[in-house]
């Protein structure tokens, strides 16, 4: 480790032994008496990026173990949205499985949800608390009655089109979109145009406000339908998307991270790959 962050080495996170598995959870089990009082620790139902309890990878048997000593806190970042993967997210129905198969589990006690968007995916973070405290709820019925809340009647309409965000593949994204690429342009052009009707209700504590948070969501719809037309400057577009949400990035020396980049090429390659208006704009 010379302080770099080495693409090549990445993935060695993720890369599965059941023997380091046992014998860091045996080490753990052993040092824990040495930790004080409250001392909570964080474990997933699986030792797999998505943290799926899934044959020798099931972490279900050491959080038992820990819970009887320990509280024990989930810490998915997937349930919400991949690493920097900027764009509006909607992966409830995933998130809300997930808080009850944890519930069935082991003792959990709450946990951390993520976002590296915190002004643009409110939703995600009101959506992991929410799933917290009542993981049986429906998720597009706590999502409907946000918006509602934000832009009044008029903003439900938002929760049956911000799913079409999660058409990007990405760390933890299960959703599937199948509409055509005519078909996704023309659903984003509604969204487009329901997010210019809005009018939010400045009266409610928001960070951002209401209004700010209403031009974020049209930002992006407005990108992902010109992304989605007919003849769209991929160049352009993604120079703007760019300067938008990673310029930081023309700061740091190449080498800190190059995930943006690559997120900024996969977002405009996905629409790039798919110029038939009449295939499918997903996969």
């Amino acid at each position: 480790w010379q302080g770099e962050f080495l693409p090549e080495y990445q993935h060695t996170a993720w890369t599965f032994s059941a023997d380091r598995a046992q014998r860091s959870m045996e080490h753990l089990l052993k040092r824990l008496p040495d930790f004080p009082d409250p001392t909570t620790v964080a474990i997933n139902l699986g030792f797999n990026p998505n943290g799926d309890p899934e044959g020798e990878a099931s972490a279900i048997p050491w959080a038992r173990e820990i819970a009887q000593t320990h509280r024990i806190q989930t810490w998915d970042f997937s349930l919400t949205e991949g690493e920097n993967a900027i764009l509006p997210h909607y992966r409830f129905d995933r998130l809300f499985a997930q808080r009850c198969r944890e519930r069935e589990a082991a003792p959990y006690s709450g946990g951390i949800c993520f976002t590296m968007t915190p002004l643009l995916n409110q939703l995600s973070l009101y959506e992991s608390a929410q799933s917290f405290l009542d993981p049986d709820a429906d998720p597009h019925q706590i999502a409907t009655a946000f918006y509602e809340k934000l832009f009044g009647p008029a903003g439900r309409e938002l929760v049956e089109l911000l799913p079409l965000f999660e058409l990007i593949p990405d760390w933890g994204n299960c959703f599937q979109i199948d509409l055509t690429r005519r078909e996704f342009h023309c659903r984003m052009n509604r969204l487009t145009d329901c997010l210019h009707a809005l009018r939010g209700n400045e009266e409610i504590p928001f960070h951002p406000s209401v209004e700010e948070y209403r031009r974020e969501l049209l930002y992006f719809a407005e990108l992902f339908a010109a992304l989605s037309d007919s003849t769209p400057n991929y160049d352009d577009l993604g120079r703007q998307y760019w300067d938008r949400v990673y310029a930081i990035y023309d700061h740091l020396p190449e080498h800190v991270d190059p995930r943006p980049r690559r997120a900024t090429d996969g977002l405009i390659r996905h629409f790039a790959d798919r110029p038939d208006p009449e295939e499918p704009i997903g996969g």
